[in-house]
């Protein structure tokens, strides 16, 4: 099933998405899952959940509803003046077995894709369990895919072939945030956009 802000009553509860005014012409934007209420970024999202963990790593992300079918995330922001170009800090994970041990998923991906109008869209990061890494957060620099536009939307695609026993296929994540980071904006959604001509 698929969800979107423009057709549903009641938006997921979000707990915080932080705007920061614009510096010096700059569009800055940074939230994390586990700040203070406001969703007005998220566009829609499909097969996933988001899940407050509170056993092991007492965190908050997106993840898959459903073993073996891609879920996806999509939020959208309005820029206040033609792109230049732009730069986004943004967390994925992959929990395999090739990185812990046998009580982990075989497979699992997060695939990051960067679009100005919702329905052409361009990856620039396709995150693995094949990666060296099961953590990813960037700087990417998305600005071929939007510069000249004045919107962003950002998608994950998330897909795993393994359940957490009791709990669901945990093992790709988006934006995962720890509780403990709470005051820390190192790893957290950030968007940085330059207006066209600076």
């Amino acid at each position: 099933m698929t969800y979107s802000l423009f057709n549903r009553e009641q938006p997921p509860s979000l707990e915080e998405i932080h705007y920061l005014p614009p510096l010096e012409g700059d569009f800055i934007l940074v939230f994390k899952l586990t700040d203070q209420k406001n969703s007005q970024y998220l566009h829609s999202f499909e097969n996933a959940i988001l899940k407050t963990e509170e056993g092991l790593g007492v965190a908050k992300y997106w993840m898959p509803e459903t073993a073996n079918v891609e879920a996806t995330v999509t939020y959208r922001f309005l820029i206040p003046f033609e792109i230049g170009e732009a730069t986004l800090t943004i967390r994925s994970h992959v929990f395999t077995k090739a990185k812990f041990n046998e009580r982990f998923a075989d497979s699992a991906s997060v695939i990051l894709e960067a679009s100005t109008d919702g329905i052409y869209w361009q990856q620039f990061k396709s995150h693995q369990h094949t990666d060296s890494e099961h953590a990813a957060n960037g700087p990417y620099d998305i600005s071929p895919m939007v510069a000249g536009g004045n919107e962003i939307y950002i998608r994950a695609r998330m897909l795993t072939d393994t359940n957490w026993p009791g709990v669901g296929p945990i093992y790709a994540q988006f934006l995962r945030t720890p509780f403990h980071e709470q005051d820390d904006q190192t790893n957290c959604f950030r968007l940085s956009v330059t207006a066209c001509g600076e």
